[in-house]
């Protein structure tokens, strides 16, 4: 009861009376489990874990697996991370958080193809789709890498890229004129100083590269920083340098 109110009374964020309660009880496994996952909840990664072992072998969970795998893997201990994953996924088998933490295990490791990362999309869940996208980059699967990198990035002017696109490199290179694969976008910036011709290299920045012409060009999107408002036109036209260094 006095939990209960306090949890009313205190903001979430103060793991305070979970934690006196909890030493007052120090056999009570319930206020043990709530004062790890209020301290946890708070930041205090130390004092949830002290927690966690009071409770974690008398009556483990889900949710103390969840924290416990999560201080774990912070603190690179993979291997242990999994084993309490699996014994947390044994007791709630559709447990959103540890299918979340399983799924970041599998990007890690470049397995893109995991079950985890599809149940958590089926579930609407986008949280890792970052991190997928950069497994997909790793893995030189450029087509999977774009269809993710317009849903987590601004959308890319050029083109009207979607997720559904059957083959957004083979669209990105048709829209910057780029022939065959492999074949850089030529590019000039012209300056005070004379002309600087760049390459720049589509097929291992497609996203970036994009962007960049994009800006250059004016058909990507900007934001003026002085005013807030939004911009007109191409984003580098009279952008003087920094400084000019001789030579």
């Amino acid at each position: 009861l006095r939990l209960a109110v306090d949890a009313i009374l205190i903001p979430i964020a103060a793991p305070a009376p979970s934690l006196a309660l909890a030493q007052a009880h120090p056999k009570d496994l319930c206020l043990a489990t709530d004062a790890a996952l209020a301290a946890y909840a708070a930041g205090a990664a130390t004092t949830a874990r002290t927690w966690v072992g009071k409770v974690w072998l008398p009556a483990p969970s889900a949710d103390l697996a969840q924290v416990l795998g999560e201080i774990v893997l912070a603190g690179g201990e993979t291997q242990r991370a999994r084993s309490i994953l699996e014994t947390g996924l044994a007791l709630a088998p559709e447990h959103a958080g540890l299918r979340r933490l399983r799924a970041r295990l599998a990007l890690a490791a470049g397995d893109t193809a995991s079950e985890d990362v599809a149940f958590l999309q089926a579930q609407g869940d986008r949280s890792l789709d970052p991190m997928l996208m950069m497994a997909h980059y790793e893995e030189n699967r450029m087509d999977d890498y774009l269809r993710l990198a317009v849903q987590v990035s601004p959308p890319l002017g050029l083109l009207p890229l979607g997720k559904d696109d059957p083959s957004p490199m083979a669209t990105l290179r048709a829209a910057l004129g780029v022939e065959r694969p492999g074949d850089p976008v030529r590019v000039v910036l012209e300056t005070s100083e004379g002309n600087v011709p760049c390459a720049l290299f589509l097929d291992q920045a497609p996203s970036t590269v994009a962007m960049f012409v994009g800006f250059g060009t004016g058909a990507q999107a900007w934001t003026d920083p002085r005013t807030g408002a939004a911009g007109a036109g191409p984003l580098y036209r009279d952008v003087p340098f920094h400084r000019v260094i001789p030579e």
